[in-house]
C-alpha cells in the first residue's frame, strides 16, 4: 500500500479488513494469487479486483494513485519501501504462509569461490526481510 494508507498504521491485517479497499492483484496463475484466492475461499470472502496484471510495476504504479491494495512478497517491494513510496503490512492468515524461498546446494560439494560469495550475498539479502 502507499505510505499514509488507512491500513498502514496496523502491524498486521486480516483479509476482511481489506474488503473496503480496491485491490490490484497479480494474475490468477501466480502462486501468490492462488494462495490469496484459497485463503479467501476458506473464509468465504469474495474479492473482485479493480486491476489484474502479470506486470508488477503496473500494480505498484496503481497503488500510488489512491487507496488500492495489492499482495506481494517483501523482496519484491523492499526498494520502494526504502524510497518511502510504500508501506508493507502482513496479512494475518495461515493459508498465506505457503510461499517461501529456499536455497539448496549439494551436500559435501565444494563450491567455487564466486558461488560462495553469491550465496553469502543472497542469503544476507533474504535474511534482511525476516
Amino acid at each position: 500500500m502507499r505510505n499514509g494508507h488507512p491500513l498502514s498504521k496496523f502491524k498486521s491485517v486480516t483479509l476482511s479488513q481489506l474488503r473496503p479497499y480496491p485491490l490490484a492483484l497479480p494474475d490468477p496463475d501466480t502462486t501468490l494469487r492462488q494462495l490469496f484466492d484459497l485463503a479467501c475461499s476458506r473464509q468465504q470472502l469474495v474479492f473482485e479486483p479493480v486491476l489484474t496484471s502479470n506486470y508488477i510495476q503496473t500494480l505498484h504504479n496503481y497503488l500510488l494513485e489512491g487507496d488500492a491494495l495489492s499482495i506481494t512478497g517483501a523482496v519484491t517491494v523492499r526498494y520502494r519501501i526504502a524510497k518511502g513510496e510504500f508501506t508493507m503490512v502482513p496479512i494475518h492468515d495461515r493459508a498465506l504462509d505457503g510461499r517461501y524461498v529456499e536455497v539448496q546446494t549439494l551436500s559435501g560439494r565444494t563450491l567455487p569461490r564466486i558461488v560462495e560469495i553469491f550465496l553469502d550475498y543472497l542469503l544476507g539479502e533474504l535474511n534482511e526481510d525476516i
